[in-house]
């Protein structure tokens, strides 16, 4: 009989969601069910399988009581952008700039 493999799925960005349920010591159920969501909805947005509702990590930041900042992946990688940005901005001598 031949084995089956699965293949991998690309590593997700982390969304530290299920972090902070941890750390509050809540359960990825109770979470569905404040969000009005399946967990396999969860597990899919995780997954990167789905992209999550736009408003996805605005409610899951209020059903947990914490910042926006410690739930979505995008707070990361747009600071990252705003300092790249800004370290650009400033090597760009004034003359290139144009008013």
């Amino acid at each position: 009989m031949a084995s089956r493999s699965r293949a991998r799925l690309p590593k997700r960005p982390n969304t530290r969601l299920l972090n902070c349920l941890r750390a509050q010591g809540r359960s990825t159920t109770w979470f569905c069910r404040q969000m009005h969501v399946n967990r396999s909805t969860l597990w899919r947005v995780e997954q990167g399988l789905i992209a999550p509702p736009s408003d996805w990590y605005q409610r899951a930041a209020a059903v947990l009581g914490v910042n926006v900042d410690e739930v979505s992946p995008e707070s990361d990688h747009s600071k990252r952008v705003a300092a790249m940005t800004a370290e650009t901005a400033a090597d760009v001598p004034d003359e290139d700039v144009a008013a």
